[in-house]
């Protein structure tokens, strides 16, 4: 028995869960749960050496979404509410076997 708490705990517990609509690329629409997570610096270095822009960070289950490579659109909500916008998927942080982590702009 694995000693880390089941994903959705950690999915209730940490960053804010809105419900969102993700199409990768050539792929079907498919309803998901993301969560917002604390935005990343980016690597993509914007004006002056050493000034990174920041992207929204989100989290996916795979179980819902197994692969969200880059140019993923995702419809959601921003962070902290609002009007429903489309995101698209610029950076994949992290990949395991239960959660993948991107930057949206």
């Amino acid at each position: 028995m694995s000693a880390l708490p089941p994903i959705d705990a950690c999915f209730a517990a940490f960053g804010e869960e809105t419900a969102a609509v993700v199409t990768v690329p050539d792929g079907s629409p498919v309803n998901a749960t993301i969560v917002w997570l604390p935005s990343r610096n980016s690597d993509l270095a914007v004006g002056n050496a050493g000034v990174f822009d920041t992207m929204p960070t989100a989290s996916f289950k795979t179980s819902q979404v197994p692969r969200v490579p880059k140019g993923t659109r995702v419809v959601c909500p921003p962070m902290g509410g609002g009007t429903t916008r489309v995101w698209i998927v610029r950076e994949v942080y992290e990949v395991d076997a239960e959660v993948v982590i991107v930057g949206l702009a």
